[in-house]
């Protein structure tokens, strides 16, 4: 039978292999494979099976820096926060809070690092905030609006390693096949083109935004 992810984890669930065996034979996966949907699959059950020795340590802090797929970071990133002290995962996640440019990653980095009341995970959303507002050359009120249309046409486009601030004229085609979307396109317009103050959005929350662009479109 061919190794999967989750036939590795039924097996720990079931006590027929040890974490440590498991985590051996996921990091296989995760280096060995091309199949980008294995590999993430196999992240995702690194986090469940929740060992937080050196080896998955060194795993995650390597998939955050230096793996080219964006999903992948983004689980590596979670693993990082949630399952490491801040002794292990400082490093790293402070590394991403200044280089990291997927809208998809950043979108997750944010939300980890507001999660908690730490002064130094506020620093790095800071740091975030602070790259995101040049290259999108917004007011600081609406970076999180950019950032959520960048992340709408990552997941529709299934396009993820794009940097962010270089899909908009791409993230416009795609707002226009909606007629709910005029406003979103007015306001991004306005702002992109040097405006300063536009009446708030009803909410521009990332779960609203979508919903509202992909009612007429099969999202």
């Amino acid at each position: 039978m061919e190794l999967s992810p989750s036939k590795i984890y039924l097996d720990v669930v079931n006590n027929r292999l040890n974490k440590n065996s498991a985590v051996d034979l996921l990091i296989a996966l995760i280096e060995g494979s091309d199949n980008s949907e294995i590999r993430t699959e196999s992240l995702e059950i690194v986090k469940k099976i929740n060992l937080n020795n050196d080896k998955v340590y060194r795993l995650v802090e390597n998939c955050l820096i230096s793996d080219e797929n964006s999903i992948l970071r983004c689980v590596a990133a979670d693993i990082l926060f949630n399952n490491f002290s801040k002794a292990k995962n400082f490093l790293p996640l402070k590394w991403a809070s200044l280089n990291e440019n997927s809208a998809l990653v950043i979108k997750k980095l944010l939300g980890l690092f507001t999660s908690v009341d730490d002064p130094h995970f506020n620093i790095f959303k800071n740091n975030i905030v602070n790259r995101l507002k040049e290259v999108y050359d917004v007011p600081l009120s609406e970076i999180n609006f950019f950032l959520n249309l960048e992340v709408i046409y990552a997941e529709y486009a299934k396009e993820i390693n794009f940097k962010v601030g270089e899909a908009w004229h791409k993230i416009m085609n795609i707002l226009r096949k909606s007629s709910n979307s005029k406003e979103i396109i007015h306001r991004a317009y306005y702002f992109k083109f040097g405006g300063n103050e536009y009446k708030p959005l009803q909410d521009n929350s990332l779960e609203y935004l979508k919903s509202l662009i992909f009612q007429e479109i099969n999202f």
